[in-house]
């Protein structure tokens, strides 16, 4: 489409231009063609690209070039027109006013030819100015009139503040790191339709008939007290050294009079040192909670006080120490309780036991001490393993970096969690690396699976993700509950929802090149918080959460008319502190 001085290069028909950001929106009219539209756009010095709806008569000039924002799908009735720039068109830059009368791409200023608003000159011709994180050489390259963005010391636009405020000081926290196994491991049981250890040296024999059902991640071993139900295997080496065995556990009674539910045991004496003991302790059979205890048989047990309730998944982790003779109890991560052993563990032989500690089932004082309810991802390591990875195993429910080039999907969290995806691309990711693109469509998208925290009442839990959104509609993460966590409202606005209660950020992400952190975290007793950039903008006091029930929850990335980028996807079963989100977002 030519004019005396101005050539729109024309996009077929089924698209709409999506700026860089809102404020190169010019104006919105009604025109009744496409070539009142255009022409709109050649009126005015500051128009450099605009969209057309033939449908609604309705035209939007925008001042941003063509390349500085995105063609995006729409209605059938839509189109989009370009301004044709070439260096020709500014050769009048700097010289008398007069040179320059005659063109729409120069404007008078101080009887010279210059730049109109909001663009600058690059030596070449007249660039719209920068947004966040774009390169610059000085402060007219970035965005400064409308936004406040200045050229920083890096050669880079932000805004007028301080290195300090982009970059925060972040204590260390246990998100900084995403370690599940640094510790090798002795035995570990999955239960995936199997009693076979997994590391090929401790397969375990059932005694009358356990079955599986399905676990927190996968299947998980079943067992009945009331059929004497218990796994048994060789002898374990756990004396005279460092060890921590941990598991998900989900007991459905306490239904021992005694109130002992063993979870593994190696006890061939009844002596000091010699009777490792790891079990659930109830106060007597009409409870729906209990705590956890660790001992060698010693004169006092080591007993936790974390309440660990029946028909519930739950992480629980003992650690022994030998170089500090300590015992351990984490209960979902957290430190439960601790104390100096008095002595190293010493037993040299006698069999290992799953859901029972056979040899105690004589002694008077214990008796029947059978599990009751679902063991899962049985795990002994050969040393101590830290806090902050026993955190991980327990609450860190899924990583997605997107940076392994043979499986970009790959879960490196420690559920594994699967993953379908369809009419995705794979792009540069928000620091290194890579990073997932999707296409505004409904078969663009990623459903990961496996959530079981989302099926309980009340759960806390966190999201966290980089997104670079080239759109600022549709949802960015959808779920299995019925709504979205995160998604755009019709106004383009950020809203972050649980339940019934959604609270939006009212103002506009920036969309093109720049990425931006996204944090959402939901407790019973904080209720739901978002942060942006490290910066909490948006909190509301709800305090329910319903979760699905027994379902197996998914969480969906697009899957609409979401069009954008997204990275560093991680999904919590905890909520997030301040430190957690700043640790973050520096990393």
């Amino acid at each position: 489409m030519i004019f005396d001085d101005a050539t729109f290069n024309l996009s077929d028909w089924g698209n709409q231009f999506q700026p860089a950001n809102l404020v190169e929106l010019l104006s919105t009219i009604n025109v009744r063609s496409l070539i009142r539209c255009a022409a709109a756009c050649d009126l005015n010095i500051q128009c450099r690209t605009f969209d057309y709806d033939s449908l609604s008569n309705v035209c939007r000039l925008f001042e941003g070039a063509i390349n500085t924002g995105y063609i995006v799908p729409s209605n059938s009735s839509s189109r989009v027109g370009a301004l044709q720039l070439v260096s020709n068109d500014f050769t009048s830059f700097g010289q008398l006013c007069s040179e320059c009368t005659q063109t729409r791409y120069l404007t008078c200023l101080n009887n010279t030819c210059q730049c109109p608003p909001n663009t600058f000159w690059n030596n070449i011709e007249c660039e719209n100015q920068r947004y966040i994180d774009a390169s610059c050489n000085n402060n007219q390259w970035c965005r400064y009139n409308t936004l406040g963005l200045i050229c920083s010391i890096f050669n880079n636009c932000t805004t007028n503040d301080t290195v300090a405020t982009i970059l925060p000081s972040c204590n260390t926290t246990c998100v900084s790191n995403t370690t599940v196994w640094s510790i090798p491991l002795t035995a570990r049981w999955t239960f995936e339709n199997t009693y076979e250890d997994s590391m090929l040296n401790y397969n375990a024999t059932p005694f009358n008939s356990p079955t599986f059902v399905d676990g927190y991640v996968g299947q998980a071993l079943s067992l009945d007290s009331s059929l004497d139900q218990y796994l048994s295997t060789l002898f374990i080496p756990l004396n005279e050294r460092s060890f921590t065995i941990d598991a998900w556990i989900y007991p459905t009674s306490y239904p021992n009079v005694k109130g002992s539910h063993s979870i593994v045991g190696l006890c061939p004496q009844q002596t000091s040192s010699q009777c490792l003991q790891v079990f659930l302790q109830s106060n007597g059979t009409n409870t729906s909670s209990s705590t956890g205890i660790f001992s060698f048989w010693e004169s006092a047990d080591l007993k936790g006080s974390i309440p660990i309730y029946i028909n519930q998944w739950t992480h629980i982790a003992f650690v022994f120490s030998k170089s500090k003779t300590k015992e351990i109890v984490y209960v979902n991560g957290l430190l439960d309780n601790s104390r100096t052993s008095s002595g190293n563990f010493s037993a040299i032989s006698g069999n290992f036991y799953i859901g029972d500690n056979y040899n105690l089932t004589s002694y008077a004082p214990i008796g029947k001490n059978n599990f009751q309810g679902y063991i899962d991802q049985l795990t002994i390591s050969a040393g101590v393993r830290p806090q902050c990875e026993l955190l991980n195993v327990a609450t860190l429910a899924a990583s997605f970096t997107f940076d392994n080039i043979s499986n970009i999907f790959d879960d490196s969290g420690p559920n594994d969690v699967s993953v379908n995806a369809s009419n995705y691309t794979v792009v540069s990711g928000v620091k290194a690396g890579q990073a997932i693109s999707f296409t505004g469509v409904s078969s663009s998208y990623l459903q990961a699976f496996g959530f079981r925290f989302l099926s309980y009442n009340n759960t806390p839990f966190s999201l966290a993700l980089w997104i670079q959104p080239i759109s600022l509609q549709g949802i960015l993460v959808g779920t299995s509950l019925g709504y979205p966590f995160l998604s755009f409202t019709p106004t383009q606005m950020l809203v972050v929802r649980i339940g019934e209660v959604s609270i939006p950020y009212d103002t506009p992400l920036q969309v093109g090149s720049t990425w931006t952190h996204i944090v959402q975290t939901w407790s019973s007793s904080n209720g739901i918080r978002l942060y942006v950039n490290n910066q909490l903008v948006a909190n509301a006091t709800t305090t329910m959460f319903t979760g699905s029930g027994t379902t197996m929850n998914s969480l969906i990335l697009g899957g609409g008319t979401y069009v954008g980028a997204i990275d560093e996807w991680r999904v919590y079963s905890r909520e997030l502190t301040p430190q957690d989100v700043c640790a973050l977002f520096v990393a």
